[in-house]
């Protein structure tokens, strides 16, 4: 978590399952989610889905110039595709 908290995903979810701990400025609509574990331990796995390294290689950095010939729209709020 941001403060060092909790230190697994594990530990957040679960943390989240529960209702997210007291807090008097915590928005009344954030209630417990009431997983199961195995619904744990899918969302873990789904957000573990979402991680990879990080995309810097040359293959992926885009090294051409962007394109700036381009039209200028004066109205453009108003123009409709």
């Amino acid at each position: 978590m941001h403060n060092g908290m909790l230190k697994t995903l594990e530990e957040v979810v679960a943390f989240y399952n529960q209702g997210g701990g007291e807090d008097r400025n915590k928005d009344p609509l954030l209630k417990p989610l009431n997983l199961t574990e195995a619904e744990q331990n899918d969302l873990i796995a789904f957000l573990l889905a979402l991680s990879g390294e990080p995309l810097t290689t040359a293959e992926y950095v885009w090294t051409d110039e962007f394109p700036t010939e381009y039209e200028v729209i004066e109205d453009w709020r108003n123009v409709r595709n």
